[in-house]
């Protein structure tokens, strides 16, 4: 209403530009305050976090074949268990998948493949304590007038917050997806890790999401094929 009264006045040449200058800064303000907040509007998808990590040295095309664990490794602190869930057999038929659109070549684990994948689901739980505020007994000073002796300067809220400790647990899970080499496993006398993906975020445990997860591992990582 103010911009409209402003509208309507007679104003020299001059002020106009000014007067457009701050109608103009306004509804700038106004539909930046209206705008949601992105972080609040990413999908599942777009929250996950994505990280991968190829061996120094290591050229992808020397490898021809692999094979992935048919079972995913469980690993929940200090404990671990083979477990092949619904999510599971999506994320290990997607990597194998991904694999052969890299041009790699599937094989049972028994023919003496050139890559062995192993998929994990890592879980821990940690615990602590947090300080966090018990609002009890808190009032709006400006509503009751603020009159009662608080002094001058005294704003906000009428009673500060009682702090206190409270105890949180914490699970966090993620996937871990390692490649080793089995095509020199003798040579080496050990499993040398040649490709690591590792995934962090929401609704990892749904079957709908393997192929996305996938998909953005194989992106980050596009020296990932053979010849």
């Amino acid at each position: 209403c103010l911009l409209l009264f402003i509208c309507k006045q007679k104003t020299p040449d001059h002020m106009k530009i000014k007067f457009l200058g701050l109608m103009a800064m306004a509804v700038a303000v106004a539909a930046t305050g209206c705008r949601k907040d992105p972080l609040n509007n990413l999908t599942a998808d777009e929250q996950r976090i994505y990280i991968t990590h190829q061996a120094d040295g290591v050229n992808f095309g020397n490898y021809r074949t692999f094979s992935v664990a048919d079972q995913v490794l469980a690993i929940e602190n200090n404990n671990s268990q083979q477990q092949r869930t619904a999510a599971d057999a999506a994320l290990i038929e997607a990597f194998r998948n991904g694999l052969q659109s890299r041009r790699f070549t599937p094989v049972d684990r028994n023919a003496r493949p050139d890559l062995g994948v192993q998929i994990s689901r890592i879980v821990r739980t940690s615990s602590g304590l947090v300080s966090v505020a018990q609002p009890w007994g808190m009032w709006d000073p400006f509503f009751w007038g603020g009159g009662f002796g608080w002094g001058p300067g005294f704003g906000g809220w009428g009673a500060p917050p009682m702090w206190g400790l409270q105890q949180v647990e914490v699970r966090e899970g993620l996937i871990s997806i390692d490649i080793v080499d089995l095509k020199n496993a003798d040579t080496n006398n050990n499993l040398r890790v040649l490709w690591n993906g590792i995934v962090r975020g929401p609704a990892l445990n749904s079957p709908n999401a393997a192929t996305d997860i996938v998909q953005q591992l194989l992106n980050n990582s596009p020296y990932l094929q053979t010849n």
